[in-house]
């Protein structure tokens, strides 16, 4: 089995035996790049486009294919190696082999959570609440740390937010399950790494309420009111001043309530979802700059053949 870790710091090794496999950075790169497609094939132009979209066709084609030879050579030589990892179509196009045995901490990451994100929390059963903790451990790290090219920072996000969804809902698993304490423990985890997420600063308000800590309730209320002021120039929502408001007053919140009320109203953008926007934006205009320059490099070469033509003539 081939295990590639892609969060955190990029990590490929084979078991039974244990061997470590060592790629260059844009080998790495490349390897990513293939495992997030799903294992679609990939054109070769496109790749080329993607990692050497400055060089001139010529240059691109040559640098992946150096890239991709390595890639070979790196992992498949190797005694657990039983077959090729990377196969290519009729029509040259290069992705993973379906039938080579690959594990992946961000396919398993994203393959389990889908079905249980796609229901309500309290519809899940222990089994899957184990199983959503222990998804939420594979997270090491952001996907692909040290890369900012356009492509993983779209990914990036992506996986992010997926896992910022899936401890919103294993915090409402546990408020279900009347495990306050480890609601409160993934509401505060959310929040280190979205600060903004202001339904969640509501959801541990209620939570430090109702377990009698209602001096520790407003000091959120203030973190959160202190936040959205500093970084989006705008007061709380108005849901979030009435859930203050009552604890301030003393009132008696009601324990079985959804932790997140009012969760699905109209959020601020986050600084994620404008990172997000940017990225995709970014992306976009790539993708016309590389066909832009790939319609000059076409027009260059058939001017050039036209002079060589007419100095011939002459």
């Amino acid at each position: 089995m081939l295990r590639v870790y892609l969060f955190g710091s990029v990590r490929v090794h084979y078991d039974e035996p244990y061997r470590e496999i060592h790629l260059t950075r844009t080998t790495q790169a490349l390897l990513a790049y293939l495992i997030l497609q799903g294992r679609r094939p990939c054109p070769r132009q496109v790749l080329a486009g993607v990692f050497w979209g400055d060089n001139d066709e010529a240059s691109a084609r040559n640098c992946l294919n150096t890239a991709l030879w390595r890639m070979r050579l790196a992992l498949e030589d190797a005694p657990a190696c039983r077959e090729s990892i990377l196969i290519s179509t009729p029509s040259g196009e290069i992705c993973i082999n379906p039938d080579c045995p690959v594990w992946v901490d961000t396919l398993t990451f994203e393959s389990a959570l889908k079905p249980m994100l796609a229901r309500p929390a309290s519809d899940l059963l222990p089994a899957e609440v184990a199983g959503l903790e222990q998804c939420l451990d594979l997270y090491q790290g952001e996907l692909l740390e040290s890369f900012y090219e356009d492509w993983a920072l779209r990914e990036r996000e992506r996986m992010r937010l997926l896992y910022l969804n899936a401890m919103e809902c294993l915090m409402h698993c546990y408020w279900e399950r009347n495990e306050l304490e480890r609601s409160l423990e993934t509401g505060l985890r959310l929040l280190r790494h979205d600060p903004l997420r202001e339904d969640i600063h509501r959801a541990m308000m209620r939570l430090y309420h109702v377990t009698g800590r209602r001096a520790q309730a407003l000091v959120q209320y203030e973190q959160c009111r202190a936040l959205i002021q500093q970084e989006l120039g705008i007061a709380p929502m108005p849901e979030t001043q009435a859930l203050a408001a009552k604890i301030q007053a003393g009132e008696t919140l009601e324990h079985g309530a959804p932790v997140w009320a009012g969760a699905k109203a109209a959020q601020p953008v986050t600084a994620l979802q404008k990172r997000a926007a940017a990225a995709a934006t970014l992306e976009e205009v790539r993708d016309r700059l590389l066909q832009a320059q790939q319609t000059f490099n076409l027009a260059q070469r058939e001017l050039n053949e036209a002079l060589e033509l007419l100095g011939k003539v002459k």
